[in-house]
């Protein structure tokens, strides 16, 4: 029984070689305290969390508006609230994966910055 679950795991894992198979057990913006936000930030940083959460998916965002696309260069930049996410879709860098920068005035006086984005290489 234990064979079939490790081999359930593998196939998985196989399916998904380009990304990290953990990645969405990590929680949010790690390093921002929330519970010293005013609520409209929290309700901003919500937002962005979502947007940010669509982007780890392949989709566009909802809360963000486009703010600039260059796909020569291999981006996507969206602006919200009180936040710019940018989404990496390979480029001369090959650079993958999203990045999110929230305004100092919604991270407690200082910006605040929060990167799943990476170099691959085929």
């Amino acid at each position: 029984m234990k064979s079939i679950g490790l081999c359930m795991i593998l196939m998985l894992v196989q399916g998904c070689t380009h990304c990290d198979p953990f990645v969405s057990f990590r929680p949010l913006f790690v390093g921002l305290d929330e519970t010293r936000l005013p609520a409209r930030a929290r309700v901003a940083v919500a937002e962005a969390k979502y947007d940010f959460q669509r982007a780890r998916k392949g989709r566009t965002p909802h809360y963000a508006i486009l703010a600039c696309s260059d796909p020569v260069a291999g981006f996507t930049a969206y602006r919200g609230k009180g936040y710019k996410l940018t989404i990496y879709e390979g480029g001369p860098r090959h650079r993958v994966g999203q990045k999110i920068e929230i305004d100092p005035s919604l991270a407690g006086g200082r910006p605040f910055q929060y990167d799943e984005s990476y170099e691959q290489w085929d």
